[in-house]
């Protein structure tokens, strides 16, 4: 036999299998270029040369991890689409006596010809588009600096033996296939599921509970320090109760309604639900990855899209002033007055003047809330839930009177006045050794700034003292605990500024520099945040979260595209000979094209109205999430997460719409 054989029969196999392979082929190019953009621009020398381009860096790096985990179960699937439309061609060629090795080898070949079409046309889009994408991140991230643009021979090796590895495991899965069924069982396998499926109530059941639970820890997850676990943890939980719900809920519910004769015996309801209950046997898993990829898609591009717009909220939160000073130790008045004249001084020599200034002078400690007691770490239990971890702010009686205005009355030694925002109170904080008893609970949150974020973040005490020489003793014995020598006392001076945000950036360098050279009465100088110098690195953090949403949110997309238009194949040719039954029974053409739309449109609607049902339960968590990456303007993550829906509703209905077609012409 000629050695070309069976690669010519590869590539006719090819060609008249277009209508499914086609578009697998088109995917596999999509990730491949997708994973060489990612990964080429991630390894850029210039990038990481950049202020905040170790951000981009650790962000593109784990997002090329992504792609890559993603390609390999999302080409595994999509395989198992084609197998199952190809057994039959297969068994057939069995059957007219060509051996299961022969087989093997034109499956080879036919793996071969579409790794080596994939990668080239794949890598070589991913080269021609990434300087594109490059520049895009660029323009994201306001880098103005031009970098120097590059083919990453690294990438290309990365990408190739990525996918060669995952061309390989496809091709052995599917020889396993081959090689354990006989020629009948493949004949036959195409047509599996033919029988009604029973109600598995347990599983619906659990599907239930699994899907409610994870939206139990969505929607009740108030502690912030918690929102990042317990957002796995839901995810888990749902995806897992989602596989269950189709599986199993869908098929008890349409058994349920063919139980209640007044609705299921009509017309245009008794042969939907009958077809449902096939259609949900044989689809619910791949249903429920739309309904988890959809998912994906708005979750990725909602919170990514909503931190790169809110972007400059939060950077103001989480640098309330211009320029931020930090000391250590108790500043008395005169020595408030020497910063602020120091700070004028500097601030002049760059053109520009301080407009306001406020201080906050307080020891700041981590406690554990244990019943009635607030304890720090040398008195805390060995086991720590992270939900009583608690953060204690230590001031003096006119510190707290200065920052809040509220007059407060002396307490007795070993007695304190504490303010939180829940009101709820111990009885009694111990700070490193000394014990005292809550007096009085105050009203007045002396809270601003990033310390009044703190509040948000985790629960926050504000522990007033009679005496400074009290807080000292604090201070003297938590060093002792911690082994450090410096205080912990902290002295915290904002200032906004006029002028230009390069002025501001330079009168931060000076007033830096002149806090370093003097002491003031006995402060030492701790270090300074300006917000115009984290500017481009907050930038540089949310533009690539934007980017590598965008990314991901495409690839997310690529695959549900497909796994719809895959369906509608299998579908179409699993419906056709239904529909010719129905037909020689009597049913008009029209009632056929009805009972065809009817089904359609529930099934593949069902999981994008599951999703939006999904994002509606996580947008509180999702919320929490945002709050730890210090964006806490929920209207605008409502206004991106609405308008996310919304397009990919557009997007899914007009995907929809072209892959029906496909569907029909099959069916007719």
């Amino acid at each position: 036999m000629n050695k070309t054989f069976y690669l010519k029969m590869a590539a006719m196999n090819l060609r008249k299998n277009s209508r499914t392979y086609g578009p697998y082929f088109l995917t596999c190019i999509g990730t491949m270029a997708v994973f060489y953009i990612v990964s080429s621009i991630a390894l850029n020398e210039g990038i990481r040369q950049l202020r905040g381009g170790d951000y981009v860096y650790g962000i593109l790096t784990i997002g090329s991890g992504i792609v890559g985990l993603f390609s390999v179960i999302f080409l595994f699937y999509a395989n198992s689409f084609l197998m199952k439309q190809r057994k039959r061609e297969l068994a057939l060629y069995n059957m007219l006596g060509m051996e299961k090795r022969h087989i093997a080898r034109i499956l080879g070949y036919e793996s071969l010809l579409v790794f080596a079409g994939s990668f080239v046309l794949g890598t070589g889009g991913g080269i021609l588009l990434s300087r594109l994408f490059f520049l895009l991140l660029l323009r994201i991230n306001g880098i103005e600096t031009p970098l120097e643009f590059s083919v990453s021979v690294e990438s290309i090796r990365s990408s190739f033996l990525l996918f060669l590895m995952i061309f390989v495991c496809i091709l052995l899965n599917n020889l396993r296939q081959i090689h354990i069924a006989n020629p009948m069982e493949l004949l036959q396998s195409s047509r599996a599921g033919e029988k009604e499926p029973k109600t598995r109530w347990v599983l619906a059941l659990a599907g239930l509970v699994l899907t409610a639970s994870g939206y139990w820890i969505a929607i009740r997850t108030e502690n912030v320090l918690q929102a990042v676990n317990n957002l796995f943890v839901a995810v888990l939980l749902v995806m897992a109760g989602t596989y269950a719900l189709f599986v199993a809920g869908t098929v008890a519910f349409l058994k349920a309604l063919k139980k209640r004769p007044s609705y299921y015996y009509k017309a245009r309801h008794f042969t939907t639900v009958s077809g449902l209950i096939y259609r949900m046997k044989q689809n619910a898993v791949g249903l429920a990855n739309i309904c988890i990829l959809s998912t994906a898609v708005l979750l990725t591009i909602s919170t990514t899209v909503s931190l790169y717009f809110g972007n400059e909220d939060t950077i103001r939160s989480r640098y309330p002033y211009d320029v931020t000073l930090n000391f250590h130790g108790i500043a008395e008045e005169s020595t408030r007055d020497e910063i602020s004249g120091v700070m004028q001084e500097a601030a002049a020599q760059a053109g520009v003047q301080v407009t306001r200034r406020e201080y906050q002078n307080w020891l700041a400690l981590a406690a554990v809330r244990e019943g009635d007691e607030l304890v720090t770490g040398d008195q805390a239990g060995e086991e720590r839930n992270l939900q009583n971890i608690s953060q204690i702010y230590v001031m003096t009686r006119e510190e707290y009177h200065r920052l809040t205005g509220a007059d407060t009355p002396e307490v007795d030694a070993g007695k304190v006045m504490v303010y939180t925002a829940d009101g709820d109170l111990p009885e009694r904080i111990n700070l490193y050794g000394t014990e005292y008893q809550v007096e009085k609970a105050l009203s007045e949150s002396p809270a601003e700034g990033e310390s009044s974020r703190s509040e948000e973040l985790t629960k926050t005490y504000y522990v007033v003292l009679s005496d400074a020489g009290e807080m000292e003793v604090i201070d003297r014995n938590e060093q002792a605990f911690l082994g450090r020598e410096e205080s912990f006392i902290s002295l915290s001076v904002g200032m906004d500024l006029t002028g230009s945000e390069e002025q501001k950036a330079q009168a931060a360098s000076f007033m830096e520099a002149a806090a370093k050279e003097k002491s003031f009465g006995g402060l030492s100088f701790y270090y300074m945040e300006s917000r115009q110098e984290n500017r481009q690195d907050m930038l540089a953090m949310n533009g690539s979260f934007f980017f590598l949403g965008i990314v991901l949110g495409a690839v997310f997309l690529m695959a549900t595209v497909l796994i719809i238009y895959y369906k509608q194949i299998s579908e179409g040719y699993e419906d056709k000979k239904r529909y010719e039954i129905m037909e020689k029974v009597g049913m008009s053409q029209k009632e056929v094209r009805q009972s065809i739309r009817s089904q359609t449109v529930k099934v593949f609607f069902l999981p994008l109205g599951m999703a939006v049902l999904h994002i509606a339960a996580a947008f509180p968590l999702m919320r929490r999430v945002l709050q730890v990456m210090s964006l806490d303007n929920w209207r605008l993550f409502l206004v991106c997460t609405g308008g996310t829906v919304l397009v990919f509703a557009v997007i899914y209905f007009a995907v929809y719409s072209l892959t029906a077609r496909t569907y029909y012409r099959i069916v007719r």
